[in-house]
């Protein structure tokens, strides 16, 4: 299932991996030596998201049926979701069937 929520976000905490260009990442731990946190307040934009009990480790995690990811508004910000914090009032929620 896919999930969208539009709106502003209270609070935001997420991780993007920067790497040097070129560089060749071979596993998982390699890929996380470039990991860097993020933490924002009342950002704007999207939280774009996968569930499923069906597809571990395809759309999701090894160890998670959920998975999201979120781009600001100005597509300055971009990265995965650890953390969230939304007033339900001040967002749209969209779920595919």
């Amino acid at each position: 299932m896919l999930i969208r929520i539009d709106g502003v976000f209270n609070k935001m905490k997420l991780h993007s991996v920067n790497l040097p260009e070129g560089e060749q990442v071979s596993s998982p731990d390699e890929a996380h030596q470039g990991l860097t946190q993020y933490d924002f307040k009342n950002i704007s934009g999207s939280l774009i998201g996968f569930f499923s009990r069906n597809h571990k480790a395809v759309f999701t995690h090894h160890d998670s049926f959920f998975h999201a990811h979120f781009i600001s508004d100005d597509r300055k910000v971009l990265g995965h979701i650890d953390e969230t914090d939304f007033n339900s009032s001040k967002v749209t929620l969209k779920v595919s069937k």
